[in-house]
């Protein structure tokens, strides 16, 4: 019913809800573990901090859908005020990458590689306006 009628559906919504729904028949793990918060440990290795978010995500979540389709996404936002940067690892099952046409501003080349693709997905940039990141250390 979920992708019935005349709405507009695509291939990736399409994906994530099987991908989804599979995960959630065959994992393994019974009952819903409590939420975890998980802090920033000064002077704790990144290699450390990446595998004990994937612990607690692991924890919640054990299937064959994991096993193969799963991975995780760092991502880093600094204070542009005083300096602090907070690190998360997240889980994801599908990146979305924008793919522009070839010639455009955006593009620019006569065609576009995934390479390219992926690059400008991990490309940095600053959020303004609302997209601001409110920083816990300077407030």
């Amino acid at each position: 019913s979920t992708f019935q009628g005349t709405r507009q559906h695509d291939a990736q919504e399409f994906l994530r809800f099987l991908l989804d729904g599979l995960h959630e028949d065959l994992n393994k793990i019974c009952g819903n573990p409590p939420y975890q918060e998980l802090k920033d440990i000064a002077g704790e290795a990144e290699s450390d901090t990446a595998a004990r978010w994937w612990a607690v995500h692991r924890g919640r979540n054990d299937s064959a859908i994991m096993d193969i389709f799963c991975g995780q996404l760092k991502s880093c936002v600094s204070c542009l005020k005083c300096g602090h940067t907070s690190k998360v690892f997240d889980p994801f099952m599908d990146l979305s990458l924008n793919v522009p046409a070839p010639g455009s501003s955006i593009g620019g080349a006569a065609s576009i590689s995934l390479v390219d693709c992926l690059n400008r997905f991990i490309k940095e940039e600053t959020l303004t306006g609302s997209e601001r990141f409110y920083c816990s250390h300077c407030k």
